[in-house]
């Protein structure tokens, strides 16, 4: 089984190779995938107890943090080592988890690499978050001893449907997992049916409910925005965070026409991948506005006017989508009027602030489900909708007022899910 699954793998590999060795998402850990870990954190590993994470990217780093916490107090002794695949992930794992966890890249999944890897390390206990199922990795821990857990796990639609034809392949696999951690019912369902065990498959919920915000960073962070953007106490401010190709048109669009009712609206544009930010500052510009870089705004090489116009900011730095929203009087969350799925609608909720997203997602079906049931959200079907609904907020405090409160209330009542996990967890560990 090893040898089939290492002839897929390295085919993938060599179609990937160039993505892998110059693309900027993986080329600093390249070496570490091929198992060559610098001596230094081999030798600060040496001889500790290891519980070892993966989290392959930002999302799911983030994820990782109420139930890393919940690991620390549960096990003290025990030292934290976080991989991921991507380089963002990478740093936003060394940002969330501090100074004493360990960071990596996760090794690639050829049986010999990953061999060197898991006896180097030696974890007492391997953690998948979400939904990465790499079959070499999974298999060899299970050799060795190890127990595989995987959390907050979730599969959407169009996951389900390439996992059901790699069924063949992925059930045995997934009898090797100790234990699923579930985010709903219907996840559940679908992981049982692809082959997991039904004893081993538990729902626990969302562990992104539980995410604490770091009040000092983000109080900094907030005042630092309100400065530079000159925020005074008649400005409103829409935030579109996580926005993806083709969605800044049509919120450029948008800005353009609320500006006729609101002039001294100010909208903050936060793409999900920053590397687009030049394509994003010529679309504003053909809609006759004028795109500043927020970067540019910190490293005082531009000052907004402070007048009502057509001035648009571009979130361009890492880890301020937070502080942004807490400043928010509505909110547009991305990739759910382009067909990416949507993103994560629970941060501008946590700040009980006036939200909206398209029709399509699907990455986030139960969490959109919720919001919308519970009224604490409003779903927009077009630019023409978009539109009329954010000057329907703007012009109605009390509604937005209202849709903010309900979407608090709606994350308090969702939380629990990392002292569920971490509960599971200690269950199975003691039994191995």
């Amino acid at each position: 089984m090893l040898f089939i699954y290492d002839i897929f793998f390295v085919i993938f590999l060599l179609c990937c190779l160039p993505v892998f060795i110059f693309g900027r998402k993986y080329h600093k850990g390249f070496g570490m995938r091929l198992g060559i870990m610098p001596k230094e954190i081999f030798s600060r590993l040496e001889g500790r107890d290891i519980i070892w994470i993966h989290a392959v990217s930002v999302g799911e780093a983030s994820s990782a943090q109420p139930l890393i916490e919940a690991l620390r107090q549960r096990y003290p002794r025990k030292h934290i080592v976080i991989s991921t695949i991507t380089e963002t992930g990478n740093e936003a794992a060394k940002r969330i988890a501090g100074d004493d966890c360990t960071v990596i890249y996760l090794p690639f999944d050829v049986s010999s690499i990953v061999k060197k890897v898991i006896r180097r390390l030696n974890p007492s206990l391997f953690i998948i978050i979400e939904t990465e199922i790499w079959p070499n990795l999974i298999l060899r821990l299970h050799r060795e001893g190890i127990p595989v857990v995987l959390v907050n796990g979730r599969i959407s639609a169009s996951s389900f449907k390439g996992y059901s034809l790699l069924k063949p392949f992925i059930k045995p696999l997934l009898k090797n997992v100790g234990l699923f951690c579930m985010q709903t019912e219907n996840d559940a369902s679908k992981i049982k049916s692809l082959g997991a065990r039904e004893e081993t498959v538990k729902v626990t919920g969302n562990l992104k409910f539980d995410i604490e915000q770091e009040k000092e960073t983000l109080r900094k962070q907030a005042d630092e925005f309100a400065s530079l953007l000159k925020l005074s106490g008649k400005d409103k401010v829409f935030i579109a965070g996580s926005t993806h190709y083709p969605e800044e048109k049509a919120l450029f669009s948008v800005y353009g026409r609320l500006l006729k009712h609101y002039p001294d609206l100010k909208m903050v544009v936060v793409p999900r991948h920053i590397r687009r930010v030049d394509k994003i500052e010529n679309e504003a510009r053909r809609l006759n506005l004028k795109p500043v870089k927020y970067s540019d705004l910190v490293e005082r090489k531009r000052v907004l006017s402070g007048r009502g116009g057509q001035e648009v900011i571009i979130l361009n730095l890492m880890g301020r989508l937070k502080a942004a929203y807490s400043r928010a009087d509505i909110v547009f969350v991305g990739g759910s009027l382009a067909k990416r799925g949507g993103q994560n609608m629970i941060e501008p909720a946590s700040f009980s602030k006036a939200l909206m997203f398209g029709p399509h997602t699907y990455n986030f079906d139960n969490l959109a489900e919720g919001l919308l049931s519970n009224e604490a959200a409003l779903m927009v079907k077009d630019e023409e909708d978009l539109f009329k609904k954010s000057l329907f907020l703007l012009s109605n405090p009390e509604k937005r007022k209202e849709l903010g409160k309900n979407a608090l209330a709606f994350l308090e009542q969702s939380k629990g899910a990392a002292k569920k996990t971490i509960d599971l967890i200690e269950i199975l560990t003691r039994s191995c």
